[in-house]
């Protein structure tokens, strides 16, 4: 067996070992989970048990969440879940403020582009009104900050 691979092996088998999470953070995504297998052939990062994404002002939680290994403005983040729940809020004044949040069966978080794509969801914006639907494209409102005074 290589090092690589030896590596691999006890990067996969720590977190069952210690009984540690896994935290993942890149490109200002941060992803916390029970489990992750990395798969070098695909560029793919597979994570699971109460999985937790956060992006700047943007939160999401799932059961298996899989990351694509590339460039941030082309990054992907795809969560299953029973089912994924996700919010977002923004600061106002000193407050932060629940813009939006939501369940869907399957979420599709395009990072640069600051994309959601929702299948099978149910979203509550902050005045209260739901939107429910089969499959729905979003774009994140950017971080607001507090204006200096």
């Amino acid at each position: 067996m290589s090092i690589r691979q030896r590596l691999w092996v006890l990067l996969v088998l720590l977190p069952i070992i210690t009984g540690a999470r896994v935290e993942v953070t890149s490109d200002e995504l941060h992803i916390d989970a029970n489990r992750t297998v990395l798969n070098f052939k695909s560029s793919t990062r597979t994570y699971s048990g109460d999985v937790l994404v956060t992006h700047e002002n943007f939160e999401l939680t799932a059961d298996e969440v899989i990351e694509t290994d590339s460039p941030a403005d082309s990054k992907r983040v795809f969560a299953t879940g029973n089912p994924v729940r996700f919010r977002q809020s923004v600061i106002a004044g000193t407050n932060a403020v629940r813009l939006q949040h939501g369940v869907a069966s399957k979420v599709e978080y395009l990072v640069g582009a600051r994309i959601l794509r929702l299948w099978d969801y149910k979203v509550t914006d902050i005045k209260g009104n739901v939107l429910t639907g089969k499959r729905m494209r979003y774009r994140l409102k950017p971080q607001t900050r507090p204006s200096a005074r």
